[in-house]
C-alpha cells in the first residue's frame, strides 16, 4: 500500500500477453524467463498457501497485461443470528 493507503499495483515483469485472431486461442503469451524469475524472486511474499503467486491477466485500450493480485481476503468476526436480526425471536421453528 502507499501512503494513502491504496493498493500498490504491482505489474508482472517478463509475462507479455497478445490478443490473437483465431477464435479458440484467448491470447498468446510470452514468458522473459530472466525478468519472471526475477519477479518471483522479488515477490516471495506473495506466495499463498497453495504454493502461487496469484495473476491477474488484465486488458486496457493499448492491450493485455498481467498484474500481481494483491487482494487478501480479510478476517472478519462472526455474527450471530440475534446480531444480524435483533427484531426476530431467536426460538423460531424454521
Amino acid at each position: 500500500m502507499d501512503k494513502n493507503n491504496k493498493m500498490t499495483k504491482v505489474f508482472v515483469d517478463g509475462l507479455r500477453a497478445f490478443n490473437n485472431d483465431r477464435d479458440f486461442v484467448i491470447a498468446d503469451m510470452y514468458i522473459d524467463a530472466d525478468a519472471m524469475i526475477k519477479f518471483i524472486n522479488t515477490n516471495k511474499n506473495n506466495v499463498n498457501q497453495k504454493g502461487h503467486i496469484p495473476i491477474q491477466l488484465k486488458k486496457s485500450e493499448k492491450g493485455l497485461y498481467a498484474e500481481l493480485n494483491t487482494w487478501v481476503v480479510k478476517n472478519s468476526k462472526e455474527v450471530t443470528t440475534a446480531q444480524h436480526s435483533p427484531d426476530r425471536e431467536a426460538d423460531l421453528p424454521f
